[in-house]
């Protein structure tokens, strides 16, 4: 390893052993609505698409409306919404919540799944 690398390393660790006694959940703020674009509901309403692009859409919409869908080539297990995004689709397990992320052991934890998804 290089002396550049060491220190970058160096480096990385203690920004994560920092990060990781100062992160946290910042509060969820209320920005309002969104902002209207004069004429483009009509534009969008003036738009024919085509009946099989439609239906393919339709299709995926009642997928995703059911949790029965593919994302990153893996097919997801029902799960609630609120840990949806905490789950291995491979192993089905949840990866810990409120945890860190550097802090997850994910290279040597033979229970789960690839951290890729």
């Amino acid at each position: 390893m290089s002396v550049p690398e060491v220190f970058h390393r160096l480096g990385e660790a203690v920004r994560h052993h920092v990060e990781a006694r100062t992160a946290s959940i910042p509060p969820a703020y209320d920005y309002g609505a969104l902002p209207a674009f004069p004429g483009l509901r009509e534009a969008i309403d003036g738009v024919k698409l085509p009946k099989e692009l439609t239906s393919v859409w339709n299709a995926q919409f009642n997928e995703v409306k059911n949790d029965e869908f593919y994302l990153l080539n893996q097919k997801w297990p029902k799960t609630i919404r609120e840990q949806r995004w905490h789950r291995d689709p491979v192993t089905g397990k949840f990866w810990p919540q409120l945890s860190y992320a550097h802090q997850v052991s994910y290279r040597d934890n033979p229970n789960m799944g690839d951290i890729k998804y």
